[in-house]
């Protein structure tokens, strides 16, 4: 009955919100600059009443039967599908799949639950964790193996990112997604030919022409030098139409990426051994500097498009680089472009502190020059 009851109320959901989940891109609440914008007739957005009192219900029966792993597992999902519609569910979710975990540390659905939920609200160190133990029991599992690639793609763990993308492709060489993804990785990388030909693969294994043709589009972007060389793209990890190869089924959450992680989430982590900077040129600028101010501003002036736009720099604190900027397009960069442009401002940081042994907090803050407003704060 329960399984019945948890089957029902994600039909309901999907009848509530027909169009939702038609990427593999895990959902993203909506943003308050467009709340209150949809058009006539559109699903509601929220959760009915039924449905939160259903839900209050299943968490009376759980509360009642703390071991019993099924009532457990059917509160997780339910919660889980609800927190598609009201994030505020995503938290209880969390606690409801943790409790599986306790009575039954080696439950894969709970595994898979958990570190998707975790997937979608960004903390993709706590999902890669969660992954690692899902596939040391379903080690061929390329959909999992992806995501968690994915995971380390969004805490610019780069190497570690392409690395596992290629070992999903070595045991699955017909798995679109990974090949789709490893070339995302590597155009963020800056490894730009590499990216083209692994987009190429990808196309070539398409099995329908909705996919080719977004890979096709991908691609073209990703040829238009500004575009390129900027980051500045509409493509996503996973951003594949629904029924590719390798797509997970509608309502799956966090089957592949949305975007990069908020600052002060998983993008903290500590970059790997070896992790290097992924434009050369800035590499080369920190690398002949003086000391952190001009190895900082060396690196920002070599970005080939940033670079002929800076009107000036200015130090307000011996660590924060106020860039002052003509008509530079970020605030138009789609969230997943504008999060792997900020992880390259991070690297910039990183390598000057790590040569200069700078402590303490260091920014970077990109003003516009006409208005003088802040465009983006970033820091390390």
């Amino acid at each position: 009955m329960s399984a019945f009851l948890a089957i029902g109320l994600a039909l309901w959901m999907t009848i509530l919100r027909p169009a939702a989940r038609t990427s593999t891109a895990p959902s993203r609440p909506p943003s308050t600059e467009t709340a209150g914008e949809l058009p006539p007739g559109h699903p509601p957005t929220t959760l009915p009443d039924e449905a939160k009192k259903f839900i209050a219900g299943l968490v009376e029966k759980a509360n009642a039967a703390p071991n019993d792993v099924t009532t457990w597992k059917t509160l997780a999902q339910v919660q889980s599908r609800a927190a598609e519609m009201d994030p505020s569910y995503g938290v209880t979710a969390v606690e409801s799949w943790k409790h599986v975990l306790g009575i039954a540390p080696d439950d894969e659905d709970a595994m898979r639950g958990l570190a998707n939920l975790y997937y979608d609200s960004q903390q993709f160190a706590a999902a890669a964790e969660q992954y690692e133990h899902y596939l040391r029991i379903h080690p061929d599992d390329p959909s999992a193996r992806t995501d968690l690639a994915t995971t380390y793609l969004y805490q610019r763990q780069f190497d570690r990112a392409v690395a596992t993308y290629k070992d999903v492709i070595m045991a699955h060489p017909d798995f679109v997604q990974a090949h789709f993804n490893l070339g995302l990785g590597y155009e963020a990388m800056g490894k730009h030919e590499e990216a083209l030909a692994e987009l190429e693969v990808a196309r070539g294994l398409a099995t329908d022409e909705q996919t080719r043709s977004q890979i096709e589009r991908v691609a073209a972007e990703l040829k238009n030098p500004t575009r390129a060389r900027s980051g500045i793209g509409s493509s996503e990890p996973g951003a594949l139409p629904q029924g590719a190869p390798g797509a997970m089924p509608p309502g799956a959450p966090g089957a592949m990426a949305g975007a990069m992680p908020p600052a002060g989430g998983a993008t903290g982590q500590v970059m790997p051994p070896g992790a290097t900077s992924n434009d050369a040129a800035a590499a080369a600028a920190i690398a002949k500097a003086p000391d952190f101010k001009r190895a900082v501003e060396g690196a920002l002036r070599a970005h080939p498009i940033m670079g002929p736009k800076i009107a000036a720099i200015e130090w307000p604190t011996p660590t924060t680089a106020r860039v002052k900027l003509n008509g530079f397009p970020i605030e138009s960069m789609p969230e997943f472009a504008r999060k792997l442009f900020r992880a390259r401002l991070e690297t910039i940081l990183d390598d000057a502190k790590t040569k200069f042994g700078t402590t303490g907090e260091t920014a970077i803050d990109l003003v516009d020059a006409g208005n003088g407003k802040t465009m983006e704060h970033v820091t390390h």
